[in-house]
């Protein structure tokens, strides 16, 4: 356990570290050999099964959109998170449900 944040676990495998971060039901799950987060995902699944599982160079976790780039480069993006709150706070604000106009 992160001596730092209680909701990040680091655990060395083949040399390597491996860090889970968790936050209520969102989890992202790092390790440089994808046979060893292939792994890990089966462990958790044993104790958690249907976990809804996205893999690849671009993520999305707790809202933020994230990108790996080249090595040692990412992006990190809140635009379809903010998009999302201001549909729903337009949303919350109609009266029955009325629509804004967009011209």
């Amino acid at each position: 356990m992160s001596p730092y944040d209680r909701c990040v676990a680091n655990k060395t495998i083949n040399g390597k570290q491996c860090t889970i971060r968790w936050y209520v039901d969102d989890n992202i799950l790092s390790h440089v050999e994808t046979p060893v987060v292939t792994s890990v995902i089966a462990k958790i699944e044993e104790y958690f099964p249907g976990l809804v599982v996205e893999r690849g160079k671009d993520l999305n976790f707790l809202g933020m959109e994230i990108g790996f780039l080249e090595k040692g480069k990412l992006k990190l993006g809140l635009v379809l998170y903010i998009c999302g709150m201001i549909e729903e706070l337009e949303e919350a604000l109609l009266p029955y449900g009325e629509n804004l106009d967009r011209d």
